[in-house]
């Protein structure tokens, strides 16, 4: 059976419920969801105007300006331990992790199972000991500094503005770990604080916080022109009419579209049209934009937008018995299970690429993410959790792990700029929940491959469609 022949009614669409639940218009409420996926909001205190080159980025309060990245030397793990740089004492390392409390976004059903703050925390808490009772880092122990961020908070203490003042100047934090969204290239470029976390930034803020943002997914920008390869490589774009959907508001996603677009065109494939949504775009617009796909023979959509816009137009296009064959990456995490729960069925089949470590159906759990829940479950004193159920352990075990091999590497004298050195001469053989990649000189964007996966409307849920792809890590 098709999925146009699927085609039923699963009630109101979740935009108009979503809004609803919050009293917010369709608009405000893409405005809000979006800082749940991407940080697609710049906050106040990250200026656009300071991307614009690195002396702009205010580092220089907290920490002496460097020019390039030399190659880090062998770390010195023999002398005195003292207090070598903010959050550094001879004993310890204050380290801010953020938390993502996703209560406020429970009622519009984006809760994740097993993403309690109590559970996060003791996540990184048992991750954090193991550690400690280990010898620490070269003989300090982490000593972590928590807070939780709303999803939907534009202000107030769970905001990411907030957040970022509180870890940088009244907690001074040596690093900042964990869900740190926008908060992270805040605390990098402004402060010159370490953001170890697992959502890519914009390469601007790689670039302006001098490398001070380590990611185990790629930029938007590397994500989309790493989609757009796979898309060429492996004949999925040949003898099809392409078209793009995207929020035209510079957002995370719309960047990786853009450079989608980019890539496409210099490998000869370009596509038909990139419609670029505006955040507060009438339905009228998107019935607007499916016509004119149809009329141009498209039959194949990629979305480079939040999961809302996508389920939108997705809806507005079975309507007009538009049902093209949908394409996703990790650009909104469109290539991830949760977010398209509420996806009309027309979105059976659908392919994506992610540089998430899928392991395929009935296969063994990868190893790195088997030995963090089994040390979670060894641990703590809650439910154990089992393979394969939704958890946040492999994020939590990842951002605990870079960070605890870059400092180990940085040696006894630890200071944020040593960190970012070591990090990029690690010869780091995985990170755990992505697939193989590098760090090296102005690179830290760990991941360097994509898997194919096909969605299943049967039990919403992507599966492995494929071998890992391995991709080069700096373009050519």
């Amino acid at each position: 059976m098709s999925a146009g022949e699927r085609v039923g009614d699963r009630g109101p669409g979740i935009v108009a419920r979503a809004a609803a639940v919050l009293r917010l218009t369709e608009g405000q409420l893409y405005t809000a969801v979006i800082g749940l996926v991407t940080a697609a909001v710049l906050i106040a205190v990250t200026l656009p105007a300071v991307l614009d080159s690195r002396e702009a980025a205010g580092r220089a309060e907290d920490l002496p300006a460097t020019s390039g990245t030399p190659t880090p030397p062998a770390p010195d793990t023999s002398g005195p331990l003292g207090a070598s740089d903010q959050g550094v004492t001879a004993e310890t390392i204050k380290v801010g992790v953020v938390l993502l409390d996703l209560s406020s976004v429970e009622p519009l059903g984006l809760g994740l199972d097993n993403y309690e703050i109590k559970l996060q925390q003791a996540a990184f808490d048992s991750y954090f000991a193991a550690v400690n009772d280990a010898g620490g880092v070269n003989g300090r122990r982490i000593e972590p500094v928590y807070a939780s961020r709303d999803s939907l908070a534009q202000s107030g203490p769970h905001s990411d503005a907030a957040i970022c003042i509180k870890m940088a100047k009244d907690e001074k934090v040596f690093a900042l770990i964990g869900y740190n969204y926008a908060a992270g290239p805040c605390a990098s470029i402004q402060h010159g604080i370490p953001s170890v976390q697992q959502q890519g930034a914009r390469e601007q803020e790689y670039d302006a916080s001098g490398n001070f943002i380590v990611s185990s997914f790629p930029s938007p920008e590397r994500t989309g022109r790493n989609w757009a390869r796979v898309l060429v490589e492996t004949g999925l774009v040949e003898d099809h009419e392409v078209a793009l959907v995207s929020i035209g508001d510079g957002d995370l996603e719309n960047l990786g579209g853009l450079a989608a677009e980019e890539k496409l065109a210099e490998l000869g494939h370009p596509v038909e049209s990139h419609v670029q949504f505006s955040a507060s775009a009438s339905t009228n617009d998107v019935k607007v934009a499916v016509r004119n796909m149809m009329d141009a023979g498209v039959d194949q959509v990629m979305f480079a937008a939040p999961f809302i816009v996508a389920i939108q137009f997705m809806t507005f296009a079975e309507e007009q018995k538009f049902y093209p064959t949908y394409l996703t990456s990790d650009l909104g995490a469109l290539a991830s299970d949760g977010l398209l729960r509420e996806a009309p069925p027309s979105f059976d089949g659908a392919i994506g690429f992610t540089a998430s470590d899928v392991a395929p159906e009935g296969a063994e759990e990868p190893v790195a993410s088997q030995e963090c829940r089994e040390e979670f479950n060894a641990a703590t004193d809650g439910k154990d959790l089992a393979v394969g159920e939704e958890s946040p352990l492999t994020t939590i075990c990842a951002v605990v792990d870079m960070f605890v091999q870059a400092a180990m590497a940085a040696g006894t004298d630890l200071t944020r700029q040593g960190l970012i050195e070591a990090l990029q001469g690690l010869e780091v053989t995985g990170v755990p929940g992505v697939l193989p990649g590098s760090f090296a000189e102005g690179k830290t964007d760990f991941a360097d491959g994509l898997r194919p996966v096909r969605y299943s409307v049967e039990c919403d849920c992507y599966s492995p469609a494929g071998d890992p792809i391995p991709l080069p890590p700096q373009d050519d």
